[in-house]
This record gives C-alpha cells, structure tokens and sequence, in this order.
C-alpha cells in the first residue's frame, strides 16, 4: 500500500523497487488470496484499495495492473488457470522471467551501447541489434536461474556470479553514456 500511495506517485522513486513493488504486490496478493474460501471478496477489496489510490492520483499503468490481477485473480478463483494447457516453452519462460527481469536491464544496455557504438546510422542493424539484446536477455535470465536462483552453485561461486552481475550493470551504465 506503502508504493501505491507514497512511492509510485513520486517520479523520485520509479527506480527503485518501491516504486515498482505496487505492481508486484498486486499480483502477489492475487495470487496469495485466490485459491481459497472467500478469495473473491479479496480481490475485491484490493480492487477498492486501488480505487481509493487511484483517486488521489490516477495512473493508467495502475488501472492496467489491476485489471489484470482482477482477471487472472478471478481465474484462479473459478479454477480456470490450473485446467488451462500450457507449452512447454511458455512453462520454461514463465519460470525464468524474474530472473530475466533482475538481469535484462544491464545485459540490454551492454547489447545497445555495442551495436550503437558499431553501426549509429543504420537502422535495420539497430533493429537486429534489439533482437539480439532480447535473446541474450533470456539466455542471461536462464543462466541466472539456474545457477542464482535455484541455487545450484557452491554459495562462493554464487556470490562470483552475482559480483558478475552488478559489474556487468555498472559497465553498461558506463558503456552507454
């Protein structure tokens, strides 16, 4: 509620995780409350507390976030989410996506700042060069989760892999500007 009234209306915040737990959390608490006794009534009233927050300060994203947790909440409250057939592959980047999203900032602006830097005027490079960011964004996130996340690596080496992280993320930073 914390990032919903305070954080998320503050451009101050919008990069920290403050700003962006409001989104998270929603999809947490639907997640959390469906599924059980009464879990519509909840997800009723996180959509009032949303309301209540979105007329102090109306955020189109807000309204977009929320009504999705209102529908895959409501889903998973029917029991249409676990009856639903899912690919195989949608499966596998469904359960790598954090990990995707903790790394595909840095690994994007490594892959922009090289393909900028090697062709700055042509187009169809710098559109091939998104493409390539986006691939190495999963293989990046499927790396992460499979030696951070789920922590298959002796905790030194884990630590090794993290370190490697947030240097990459700093020379990005650096590469880019």
């Amino acid at each position: 509620m914390a990032s919903l009234f305070i954080f998320n209306r503050n451009p101050y915040w919008d990069e920290t995780a403050l700003y962006f737990f409001a989104y998270y959390g929603l999809g947490c608490c639907a997640y959390w409350l469906t599924g059980r006794a009464r879990g519509g009534l909840w997800l009723l009233a996180m959509a009032g507390v949303v309301a209540v927050a979105l007329a102090a300060d109306f955020r189109e994203r807000i309204v977009v976030a929320t009504a999705i947790m209102l529908l895959l909440g409501g889903a998973r409250q029917a029991g249409w989410l676990e009856s639903v057939s899912v690919p195989g592959f949608v499966s596998r980047l469904a359960r790598i996506s954090y990990s995707v999203f903790l790394v595909h900032f840095p690994l994007c602006l490594v892959v922009s700042a090289l393909v900028f830097r090697l062709y700055p005027e042509q187009a169809a490079a710098n559109m091939l060069g998104m493409g390539l960011a986006l691939l190495v964004s999963l293989a990046g996130g499927a790396l992460f989760h499979r030696w951070v996340e789920r922590r298959m690596l002796e905790p030194m080496v884990r630590r090794a892999v993290m370190a490697l992280f947030a240097v990459g993320g700093v020379l990005a930073v650096y590469a880019h500007a």
